[in-house]
């Protein structure tokens, strides 16, 4: 199936008045998108705390947004699902007219989660990129083969 948008937002940053769009799209989803209400701190991108020169690393992404639609089931779907199920883009367009830059695309992580119910309910949506899963892995390209006898 294809993945579709679902929910979107977007904000200005602090720094250069960048416009930063997200897109959470889902597996198989048919109609149109919903907007965001994004809280005070929209988005987390973290990096692991591996050493810098680390062949590969993954990065982790936390959407911060306000459920104020008293419909306390609103977002279970990016929730109750399989994992790889939503997908997420968030795109930066620079102010200044250069290309748009991706500044994290990955997965949102189905788990179980809590909230008080009542209005404008905050919900934190993780999200990986998948690379983590790959802690142990190192390409073949990366492997010193110098000292391998054949």
């Amino acid at each position: 199936m294809a993945f579709n948008v679902i929910y979107t937002g977007s904000f200005n940053d602090n720094v250069n008045n960048d416009r930063i769009d997200i897109y959470i799209k889902q597996d198989g989803f048919v109609g149109n998108p919903s907007t965001l209400i994004l809280d005070s701190k929209p988005v987390i991108i973290s990096y692991s705390s591996k050493e810098f020169d680390a062949q590969l690393f993954g990065c982790g992404c936390e959407i911060n947004i306000i459920n104020d639609t008293g419909n306390f089931y609103q977002y279970d779907s990016l929730f109750s699902v399989p994992e790889r199920s939503n997908y997420i883009e968030i795109i930066k367009t620079p102010a200044n007219g250069d290309p748009s830059i991706y500044l994290f695309q990955g997965y949102i992580l189905p788990d179980m989660y809590t909230s008080k119910l009542g209005h404008n309910i905050s919900l934190t949506i993780p999200a990986t990129d998948r690379l983590t899963t790959l802690d142990r892995y190192t390409p073949g390209c990366l492997i010193d083969t110098s000292t391998v006898r054949r």
